[in-house]
């Protein structure tokens, strides 16, 4: 399984990969970096993403991800803090357990 991580946070993206290291994990430091990722080649199976980051907000960039990748708009988690998150979109509450998370990824091998 080949997952993205975008976060702008360069320990959590690390932290997500040795978590995951039973895949394929590519990260991205932020919005636009991801973006070019994609555009690049966007054969991914699941897409975690940051809510808060300096130059996008996750939301949207993950909006902006369904629209141009239409195979991943169901495949989006995001990774939030506090934040109240509305629509409908898969989240993962910071701090999240090992557990938690290999829950979310085991979801898209389905």
């Amino acid at each position: 399984m080949r997952i993205l991580v975008i976060d702008d946070e360069a320990l959590i993206v690390r932290s997500l990969t040795r978590l995951l290291r039973m895949h394929d994990v590519v990260g991205a430091a932020n919005g636009t970096e991801a973006l070019e990722l994609l555009e690049g080649d966007a054969a991914f199976d699941g897409v975690l993403c940051d809510v808060r980051m300096p130059d996008a907000d996750g939301i949207q960039l993950a909006g902006e991800i369904g629209r141009r990748w239409p195979h991943l708009l169901g495949r989006i988690c995001m990774c939030s803090g506090s934040e109240s998150l509305g629509g409908e979109l898969p989240r993962l509450e910071k701090p999240f357990s090992r557990d938690s998370l290999l829950e979310q990824v085991n979801r898209w091998e389905d």
